[in-house]
């Protein structure tokens, strides 16, 4: 039984999504949420309003369901948008120093910053897709099981009480086998971690270390398979929500009748709402339907700069509720989002940096009103503080080239040329 009604005629409604009827049968009256509200709920999620920043980093991280690590920069401008009061110094030793954070390959092959409490679950649920993609690689470079064995043990031994970079790795071992793939491995595993770079936060060279000894609190096999794939999917529902079918088979990268039968068995946590415009069904946490429909969008204008990569914009398939203009600007061939300018929960335009010449840099899709570019030239004037170790300079830019006709690596450095 659904009934269908409006999002403020919700408010008439006490009791709005009732189960203990039947066991099997879920009674829900479905609400209909606009966009900007969908956009406010998960901005204040995400930790991107004002009254939601905090300097417990470990609550980001849990709360984004990870933090992407492939780039060097994009954690640190992630945490820093969310809390404000950090430098790249403290964020650097807060997250290889903790013993609580860890980089660990996982959804989608792709790195990420986990908090201890998430590893177990991320590990198991993408363990198999993990090793299926490592072996093929394996296969390709001639590496064996018994050469991977006996690496396997040297550089355990190696790293013990020490990590190393993959130079200083290889430097001790004296070999010229493709030590890169039997490190990934070793990480897919969860025997060792990519630990802190030996310089600075820019630094691209990481260290390798023992998993036990980067997070000596996680027991990696607390948690079957099937309800580690439950558990990221309704976590994933939990933060993100709304969200559509699309999202979640993409974000998880389960495939699609992995997550409609685990959306089966998770009826009960969840409930499907519609959100205007779009015609199709999202799912949100039925424990927050209450908590969505107090939102009201917002009268203050709340701006963002996103980092490359942030999990606000790379947390969905469906992107129509936070792009309305210049999505070839915004995302390149590959589906790599560049550095995003947020306004109310939609991307309004393109920004950059550079340390030679000290610069912050931005593109805009459209014109902003007085108040907004005034609340955006504080938001660039934080950012270039938290960036550049001396005196910078803002700069606007009147064009920009699309990343779709780019590239790679300009999603890096999207201003760069003009």
């Amino acid at each position: 039984m659904s009934l269908s009604y409006s999002f403020l005629e919700v408010d008439m409604i006490n009791d709005f999504s009732i189960y203990l009827l039947d066991p099997v049968i879920k009674i829900e009256y479905k609400m209909n949420m606009p966009k900007e509200i969908g956009n406010r709920f998960i901005l204040e999620k995400s930790h991107l309003t004002k009254d939601t920043h905090t300097n417990n980093i470990s609550q980001i991280i849990s709360d984004l369901l990870g933090l992407h690590a492939t780039n060097t920069s994009s954690a640190y401008i992630s945490l820093f948008c969310r809390g404000k009061d950090f430098t790249t110094d403290v964020l650097h030793e807060l997250l290889y120093k903790s013993k609580n954070i860890a980089k660990i390959r996982c959804i989608r092959g792709t790195v990420f910053f986990h908090h201890e409490d998430l590893i177990p679950t991320m590990h198991v649920a993408t363990l198999k897709y993990r090793l299926r993609q490592m072996q093929k690689r394996l296969d390709y470079i001639k590496i064996g099981n018994q050469t991977l064995l006996d690496y396997k043990e040297r550089i355990l031994d190696l790293l013990k009480n020490k990590p190393l970079t993959i130079r200083e790795i290889r430097e001790k071992l004296q070999t010229d086998v493709d030590l890169s793939s039997i490190l990934i491995i070793l990480s897919d595993l969860g025997l060792i971690v990519r630990s802190k770079p030996r310089n600075n936060w820019l630094d691209r060279m990481h260290t390798y270390e023992l998993f036990e000894e980067a997070v000596p609190n996680v027991k990696l096999d607390s948690i079957t398979e099937q309800e580690a794939i439950e558990k990221i999917i309704l976590q994933y529902v939990n933060h993100y929500g709304p969200v559509c079918l699309n999202d979640i088979v993409w974000w998880t990268g389960f495939g699609k009748t992995v997550v409609k039968e685990s959306l089966e068995k998770l009826f009960l946590k969840l409930t499907t709402i519609d959100v205007n415009p779009f015609n199709q069904e999202f799912y949100i946490s039925s424990d927050q339907l209450i908590l969505a429909k107090v939102l009201n969008p917002a009268h203050e204008s709340i701006i963002s700069l996103l980092p490359i990569l942030d999990p606000y914009i790379m947390g969905y398939k469906f992107r129509d509720r936070y792009i309305e203009e210049g999505k070839d600007y915004i995302f390149d061939r590959s589906g790599n989002a560049t550095n995003t300018i947020i306004l109310n929960g939609v991307v309004v335009g393109i920004w950059d940096w550079e340390l030679d010449p000290p610069l912050i840099k931005y593109f805009l899709f459209g014109e902003l009103s007085k108040n907004q570019l005034e609340l955006l030239t504080i938001e660039l004037k934080e950012m270039g503080n938290f960036l550049m170790p001396k005196p910078f300079e803002i700069k606007k830019h009147d064009s920009m080239g699309p990343l779709t006709k780019r590239t790679a690596g300009w999603v890096l450095k999207p201003l760069r040329d003009t």
